[in-house]
């Protein structure tokens, strides 16, 4: 598995686990279930574009490398505006910014990484 592919299965999975963590947090309160669907949802994309970088058709992998470089950086600026938001939501517990915080920091590292670890320039055509 090339390790560009293997950045986005690991983001996958951390996503996951923030969701779970943010949802621990929260003492497994029923309102808190949608960290759970953010996180299992964000992670479970980014873990199909993983795959879908590591496969062995040339078209499929440049696919998945490259949407997978576009959803990461989606969702880092997602959650950095929505943890933005919730800095400043006085009513927000302070579990979500920091966990969102720590997602939005996440997307940043990890599309720094896949960029950093896609193919060369040589290896990109078919």
């Amino acid at each position: 598995m090339p390790t560009a592919a293997k950045w986005m299965v690991g983001y996958g999975f951390f996503l996951i686990a923030c969701g779970l963590a943010a949802w621990a947090i929260a003492g497994f309160e029923s309102r808190a279930v949608t960290a759970i669907i953010v996180g299992g949802a964000t992670g479970t994309i980014a873990i199909l574009m993983g795959i879908l970088s590591a496969a062995n058709n040339h078209k499929i992998m440049m696919v998945g490398i490259h949407l997978g470089m576009a959803v990461i950086g989606l969702f880092a600026i997602l959650f950095g505006v929505v943890a933005g938001r919730r800095w400043v939501d006085e009513d927000a517990p302070m579990y979500l910014p920091v966990t969102i915080s720590v997602m939005a920091l996440g997307s940043v590292v990890a599309l720094i990484m896949v960029i950093r670890q896609r193919p060369a320039k040589k290896d990109r055509g078919a």
